[in-house]
């Protein structure tokens, strides 16, 4: 019996039973019971598979797949579109088959199916099969699982009607576009496909195990990294004007630096110096010159700011010198045309004025200088790197091919690998060349590769600043929340003193789950959220602020994860009676995170649920960098700490109950032994099945890594380990009842009554003695604020007396002494003010 639990339409099928229930994220659950056997005949006999496709971007391949149900490895056929590239509707790629068809009485089809989307964004890329052009059988990619499933489609009708009197028929499995994506990328893959007749088993692809010779790569060289310098960082709150607003911020300091500091809360300013501010003016939005800044002008308004006590950062770049006039004039680069990020057809990248410079050529040396010299020339207290990553060239392709990136991914690939570059890649090492073929594993070490060169000119330019001042910070703006590897940003983080990204354009919800990314990136170093409290609209700019509630609920997330704002200087100065309600509501949140910024910025989050988000799988095997558990755990009010592959270690799992690992298809061998040693200590894991298949550069084991180290070869729904448990989810359903459970099992606050869209978050701080903090979070707008009483395990904190519960917020009643009491069962229960939109929950203890 074969049970398929996947949305999918068999056509014009006369199934022996057919039966379909409703689920959430799932329309239709198609149940197939047939009585064909499931085993497959090996046979060295297998028809040859054409591939075909409409456009270019499509990748074909023929590539071993892990069978997860029967923990083995087979031949599959693949079809992938990658992210950023667009699509229409009708585009697809395709396998096409001709097959002699015996005569018998009864026919059937039946394959395994798989993808790497599992998310609820449906209606575009449609997988099908079709007999001679007719469908019998389509899936949409969205929700399902990521574990292959197995179908089989009765065809007696399909054959009969298109068989005729001919003995052949065309057999075709494709993606089909049924409408345009633009950045939607997607693997589907099929394999060991038999036709069915009268009992008679035809396989149609190979059906031996495929044979992997796995054999892990040498232990990668030693990046160097200094320590941080973290001095004030932590609790800064960051104003950063831009293009009129920095001419506004600079020309008149005399009317903001005090309403700036007092009002608001502002502590740290960050601007671009006078050249580039008015190169920029001049080819964006100051065609006529009225915006300029003198360098007098600049340094009298620094001067204004330190004294009001702000620190001072100045903006800069590696990919386009900071706008500095030598690189927006096009000089630069008509000077040193090799300095350009280019793809594989040369074709550089060009956006923000000018094409956009590589860090492995002598341009980093040249950005460098020029950085150190505006930090001589204003004496900034940190220097922020814009757009520090490799992007898409102009073509939509990946950068960067220079001949400086090829040299050196040569000289990377000889001093790791040596003589043995042969055995690995095929190839010596001075006939490396960095490949076009995103399936080898030469490619897969170049992805690597590129994070690591940006890792590297991130330490360079920090050790270079430091030597014109020991104490600055240096940051950089990266796009952490990507959904591809094209920006190889992954490795950079513990080169900064500071992770900081723009948050634009996202719901509070979305805001959350990005800091908890954010946060899990950061490890021990602070984190500033950009946080887009501003209008996005061509027509009417960026000088409309968004409605209050949604900025306090963005401000809520960033604050309730622990990340300090970055606030621009839109629409504080324009339509001030459209903006005045938005900009009291801004006034008030930064104002009171600048009161409780030595609190806040100095507390470490802690939580029962460890989340594990995996640089590594996004990269290789395009898994959601954030699992859709995330948004379901945080809307069940569980608390949550993330766990990032790139810079995990086995003391971030202390205290942890439960671990959630989803998708996570790349894990070393290093991590999964650690993990499993976790379990035996006590630990609940819940996981997909694909978990581990993978290493760390992508390339597939014959077996799970993670399976040998938890000691098991099969995927039961439940295993006793040790003292711990490992849970096995394969479906949405039961992923969403599994979550369910170990919320229920994983718990340290509750609260009632129970309201809508609530999320709690955790954190400790040694800050003038042990303080416990209980962040509360209504997402939902325009609800009536409640009044609540919150149950806290009292095990959590040292053995120590309360002594006193305070209530912090923005919103109301910030300062006052909650009452409490002990209850039965070690927890205390707290009376809280009616929350509103964001409160905090302070536990001191004597």
């Amino acid at each position: 019996m074969e049970v398929h639990l996947r949305t999918a339409l068999c056509c014009n099928m006369n199934c022996c039973s057919i039966a379909s229930e409703l689920l959430t994220k799932f329309m239709v659950i198609v149940i197939l019971i047939t009585a064909f056997p499931s085993s497959a005949i090996a046979s060295k006999d297998i028809p040859s598979w054409q591939p075909y496709r409409t456009t270019s971007h499509w990748i074909l391949r023929i590539q071993p797949m892990p069978l997860l149900q029967r923990n083995a490895v087979y031949h599959a056929l693949t079809i992938s579109y990658p992210p950023s590239q667009k699509s229409r509707a009708g585009d697809f790629a395709a396998w096409r088959v001709s097959i002699t068809v015996p005569r018998a009485k009864r026919y059937a089809l039946s394959f395994w199916f798989g993808d790497t989307f599992t998310g609820s964004t449906a209606g575009y890329h449609i997988a099908q099969v079709l007999i001679n052009d007719h469908v019998i059988w389509e899936c949409d990619v969205a929700g399902g699982t990521n574990i292959p499933q197995r179908f089989v489609c009765e065809l007696t009708k399909a054959i009969s009607i298109h068989h005729g009197k001919s003995t052949s028929v065309t057999v075709t499995i494709r993606i089909m576009e049924r409408r345009g994506v633009t950045n939607f990328p997607i693997m589907a893959y099929w394999m060991l496909m038999s036709l069915h007749a009268d009992g008679r088993v035809i396989p149609l692809m190979r059906t031996d195990v495929a044979h992997i010779n796995y054999e892990p790569f040498p232990v990668d060289l030693p990046l160097p990294t200094a320590g941080i310098n973290d001095a004030w960082t932590r609790t800064a709150t960051v104003l950063q004007p831009w293009g009129r607003t920095q001419w506004v911020a600079i020309a008149q300091h005399d009317k903001w630096v005090g309403e700036l500091r007092d009002d608001f809360g502002f502590n740290t300013i960050i601007v671009l110096p006078p050249d580039a501010h008015n190169t920029t003016g001049r080819v964006f939005y100051d065609r006529t010159g009225k915006l300029r800044l003198t360098d007098e002008q600049f340094s009298e308004a620094l001067t204004h700011y330190r004294r009001a006590g702000f620190h001072i950062i100045l903006y800069s770049s590696i990919m386009h010198c900071g706008h500095a006039p030598v690189w927006m004039s096009g000089e630069l680069v008509r000077q040193h045309p090799d300095w350009v990020q280019r793809d594989k057809d040369g074709t550089p990248r060009t956006l923000y004025g000018g094409q956009w410079l590589c860090p492995s050529t002598p341009a980093l040396n040249f950005t460098l200088q020029y950085t150190q010299g505006i930090v001589r020339a204003y004496d900034a207290d940190a220097v922020m790197l814009d757009n520090n990553e490799f992007f898409l060239s102009d073509a939509r392709q990946p950068t960067c091919y220079c001949r400086h990136c090829q040299r050196r991914f040569r000289e990377y690939i000889r001093r790791r690998f040596g003589d043995a570059t042969r055995k690995f890649f095929g190839v010596n090492y001075d006939e490396i060349t960095i490949p076009t073929d995103e399936g080898s594993d030469l490619f897969r070490l170049w992805i690597h590769w590129r994070n690591r060169l940006w890792a590297e000119a991130t330490e360079t330019f920090r050790m270079g600043l430091r030597e014109v001042k020991r104490n600055i910070v240096l940051l950089a703006n990266t796009q952490y929340r990507y959904p591809s590897w094209y920006l190889a940003t992954d490795m950079q983080y513990s080169h900064e003193d500071v992770v900081l990204s723009e948050s634009r354009r996202l719901t509070s919800w979305q805001m959350s789950a990005k800091m908890l990314l954010g946060k899990a990136l950061a490890g021990s170093r602070p984190l500033w959220n950009y946080v887009g409290t501003f209008e996005e609209r061509r027509e009417r700019g960026c000088d409309y602020l968004r409605p209050p509630d949604v900025i306090a609920t963005l401000l809520a997330s960033t604050f309730a994860h622990h990340a300090n704002p970055w606030i621009v200087f839109h629409g504080f100065d324009t339509y001030r009676d459209e903006n005045a309600p938005s900009l009291a509501m801004l006034k008030r949140y930064i104002r009171w995170f600048a009161d409780h910024a030595v609190l806040l910025g100095n507390a470490k989050p802690t939580a029962p649920i460890a989340v594990f988000f995996s640089l590594r799988s996004r990269n290789y095997t395009g898994a959601p960098l954030i699992p859709e558990c995330v948004d379901t755990l945080l809307k069940m009010s569980a608390q949550l700490v993330g766990i990032v592959d790139e810079s995990f270690d086995k003391e971030q799992l202390h205290g942890v109950e439960a671990l959630v690992m989803q998708s996570m298809t790349c894990l070393s061998e290093k991590h999964a032994i650690w993990i499993a040693e976790w379990v035996r200590r006590g630990g609940i894991l819940l996981a997909t099945p694909d978990c581990g298949w993978r290493d760390e550069y992508g390339r597939l084991r014959p077996h799970s890594a993670l399976m040998n180290a938890l000691g098991i070869t099969a995927h039961e729904e439940r295993y006793a380990i040790g003292k711990g448990e490992v849970i096995w989810v394969s479906d949405a359903q039961n992923m969403l009842t599994a979550l369910r459970r170990i919320r229920a099992r994983c718990n340290w606050v509750d609260v009632t009554p129970r309201i809508a869209e609530l999320e709690l978050t955790c954190a400790s701080s040694e800050v003038d003695g042990w303080q416990f903090l209980i962040h509360l979070v209504h997402h939902q707008k325009g609800a009536t604020p409640t009044p609540l009483q919150v149950k806290v395990l009292s095990t959590l904190f040292p053995k120590r007396p309360i002594a006193r519960i305070i209530w912090l917020s923005p919103d109301n009643d910030d300062g006052a002494l909650l009452q409490w009491n002990a209850s039965h069962n070690d927890t205390i229960l707290i009376q809280t003010p009616p929350l509103h939109t964001y409160g905090v929950i302070l536990i001191q203890l004597k």
